[in-house]
């Protein structure tokens, strides 16, 4: 046909294609009524296309139309129906198969599906903690404590007292204590942890040699009356420096 045609072969594929597909749609058994050689060329857009075809023997005329040969063996109603009978006995075949299966290979079917379905669950709560915790707002942060006047009431504790006895032995505590809040309230100190400004000041008591009672007034000098901080920084935590 290509020769007749003088086309390239894979275009008289292509067209052929065209042709049969057509019949397909719009004949049951290749026999093509009130079709003319003039519509089959304009299907294929080839002048002289029905001709070659009728040369070759791919195609017949009859007294009212056109006739594909073979139709039924290679195309049509008949093809249909044959692959639609194979579709139905596989169809048959896989029930029966379905029915025949032992009852223990069926409820391991059953106990995969319930597993997958378990597992969809699982993975599904999951993805739901995920969330909360993505959208989750986050804490907010602390607040740094502030200073503070020292607290009324301030007293010993025994958690101090005991501190005492392990790091600054022999220190009158009670004595420093009264010392440190008299020094502080006249000073208008504040601190963050008082607690922490009186173990400083214990351990300044017990470098200046401050331990003991507060000596005898002397008669011929004010001693007493002089303050041995002058001259020193606070640093704000019961410590000094010069």
């Amino acid at each position: 046909m290509a020769e007749l045609l003088d086309i390239d072969p894979d275009a008289v594929s292509g067209k052929l294609l065209r042709i049969w597909i057509w019949a397909d749609q719009q004949t049951i058994d290749g026999n093509a009524k009130n079709v003319t050689k003039a519509l089959l060329d304009r299907i294929t857009a080839v002048t002289g296309f029905a001709d070659a075809m009728l040369q070759v023997g791919w195609l017949s005329e009859s007294g009212d139309g056109m006739v594909f040969p073979d139709f039924g063996k290679h195309n049509g109603n008949g093809a249909k129906k044959r692959a639609e009978s194979n579709r139905r006995v596989a169809k048959h075949r896989n029930k029966v198969q379905s029915e025949q299966q032992p009852k223990d290979v069926k409820r391991e079917c059953n106990a995969k599906t319930v597993t997958k379905s378990v597992t969809r669950e699982e993975k599904r709560r999951e993805d739901s903690k995920d969330k909360d915790i993505l959208s989750a707002e986050p804490a907010a942060p602390k607040k740094p404590k502030r200073k503070s006047a020292l607290p009324p009431g301030f007293e010993i504790t025994d958690e101090m007292r005991l501190w005492a006895q392990q790091q600054v032995p022999g220190i009158n505590l009670d004595h420093e204590t009264e010392n440190f809040k008299d020094h502080h309230q006249a000073k208008r100190s504040l601190f963050v942890d008082w607690v922490a400004a009186w173990r400083t000041w214990m351990r300044n008591a017990v470098k200046f040699n401050r331990g003991g009672p507060p000596p005898l007034r002397s008669p011929h000098t004010n001693f007493n009356e002089i303050d041995h901080f002058n001259g020193l920084e606070d640093n704000g935590d019961g410590s000094y420096r010069f």
